[in-house]
């Protein structure tokens, strides 16, 4: 398994979707560059399972999706303006990673 080298934060789960926020600076890959291990590390962890939802903000605060299934990554949609707007966005009680 590639190692995980992206910095971020879950701002939100729910039982059918995780939402995190790109949290690195110039130091290390952005969330969007290394989404392979990324989801990986999610579902190795148990924190992300097939058929939920991973919605992202990406290191420019624009929210978008990863797309996965139980191998790991499979690549991304782009979420149009009211997309974005109607998916969840509420800070979680406790990080969980």
């Amino acid at each position: 398994m590639k190692p995980l080298r992206c910095a971020f934060e879950v701002v939100l789960r729910l039982p059918d979707s995780l939402l995190i926020e790109d949290t690195g600076t110039g130091g290390c890959p952005t969330v969007t560059n290394d989404a392979e291990a990324l989801v990986k590390h999610l579902l190795h962890g148990g924190v992300l399972r097939p058929g939920m939802r991973l919605l992202y903000y990406d290191s420019e605060g624009k929210k978008d999706e990863i797309l996965f299934d139980a191998n790991g990554f499979k690549g991304f949609k782009i979420l149009r303006d009211n997309e974005a707007k109607s998916e969840p966005d509420v800070v979680a009680e406790r990080p969980l990673h």
